[in-house]
């Protein structure tokens, strides 16, 4: 069932600002606010959850070992000369 999603929900929704959403929405990668009143606007409900489920996602691969140190063996920044 669509319904409309007002600006909060769709901001807690999609992990995005105000400002990135209105970006998005500028250049045509999100979908268009409706106006629902004199000073209202919302979403649809179906276009947002389709967003979301076709945005890329960010992956957090590590490649190697060496990047990763276990608490407490970081090197001091003192010389040992």
């Amino acid at each position: 069932m669509t319904r409309i999603m007002r600006t909060d929900e769709v901001v807690e929704r999609t992990g995005l600002s105000r400002s990135s959403i209105w970006r998005q929405e500028q250049n045509g990668s999100f979908p268009a606010r409706r106006k629902i009143g004199r000073k209202a606007v919302g979403w649809l409900s179906s276009e947002v959850k389709a967003w979301i489920e076709n945005r890329p996602r960010a992956t957090t691969e590590i490649h190697g070992t060496d990047s990763i140190r276990p608490s407490g063996s970081h090197k001091s920044l003192e010389s040992t000369a």
